[in-house]
């Protein structure tokens, strides 16, 4: 069963009302923020209302990531529930956005002074502009004379 099959299947039914509310969502904030698994807030609300089999599971967690995700929060490590009633295990989250893109790597064929303008162009992260960079440069090459 894929993810789009499950969120339309009985199952899911079910679950979005719990998984959707507002005190669950903070409930499985917290849980993250004291290092337990999220999915712990949703285990004891759903126990018995629906039998999920390993790929529901699976499903849930991702349901729960999606969910958290668009809150600012991101998966870290797994951990195992304690008296889990439906998981065994799940993710803790932490805040933050996404793991950041990397940098696009610089040309190699800028000669000097080009290629050094395009580095800081690409790494610069504040308003420190490219001439003021290289005349630091250039009056701590005179420093070291």
């Amino acid at each position: 069963m894929s993810y789009s099959d499950f969120l339309h299947s009985s199952a899911a039914k079910i679950i979005a009302p719990v998984l959707t509310e507002e005190a669950t969502i903070r409930e499985m904030e917290a849980l993250s923020r004291g290092g337990r698994p999220a999915v712990q807030a949703l285990d004891a609300r759903i126990a018995g209302k629906v039998d999920l089999d390993h790929t529901q599971r699976q499903h849930v967690g991702r349901w729960i990531r999606d969910v958290l995700g668009a809150r600012g929060w991101r998966p870290g490590i797994k951990r195992k529930l304690t008296r889990g009633r439906l998981f065994a295990s799940g993710a803790v989250y932490v805040r933050g956005a996404a793991r950041p893109e990397p940098l696009p790597q610089p040309s190699t064929s800028l000669p000097g002074l080009a290629r050094a303008r395009e580095l800081v162009r690409l790494h610069s992260t504040n308003s420190y502009g490219v001439d003021d960079f290289i005349a630091d440069k250039r009056r701590e090459a005179a420093q070291e004379r």
